[in-house]
């Protein structure tokens, strides 16, 4: 098979598993997600998870599995206030919109009350 061919299975094979709606399963994880990235074509990938709807894009298992390392990674506690109910990762800006599971760092794991407060959803 070729160099070409094998990272369009990959690319295929990767947006079938992850871009699809639904949780995150048992065994899945940020890192098993990465992992089954090597050889596709990440360009390809970031594309297809830019042409998804934002609603749509928040109900994969891409972005679960995202969110949950966010989470994971902040202690399970807000960002802003410390408060552990209502968590949700959160875009500070999306220049790396696509690449989230590279970039981890980046994103915020804020309460449902701090978050909607940011985007002027709440006094």
């Amino acid at each position: 098979m070729s160099l070409m061919n094998s990272a369009k299975q990959k690319t295929e094979s990767f947006l079938g598993k992850y871009m699809v709606p639904g949780r995150a399963g048992k065994g899945d994880g940020l890192y098993r997600m990465v992992a089954d990235s090597r050889g596709a074509d990440k360009k390809k990938i970031a594309a297809a998870i830019l042409k998804l709807d934002y609603s749509v894009f928040l109900k994969t298992k891409y972005w679960h599995l995202v969110a949950l390392q966010v989470k994971n990674d902040a202690g399970w506690r807000c960002s802003s206030c410390g408060r552990h109910s209502g968590l949700v990762a959160h875009h500070p800006y999306y220049d790396l919109h696509g690449y989230e599971m590279f970039h981890i760092k980046d994103l915020q794991c804020l309460c449902r009350e701090c978050h909607e407060r940011l985007h002027g959803l709440r006094a």
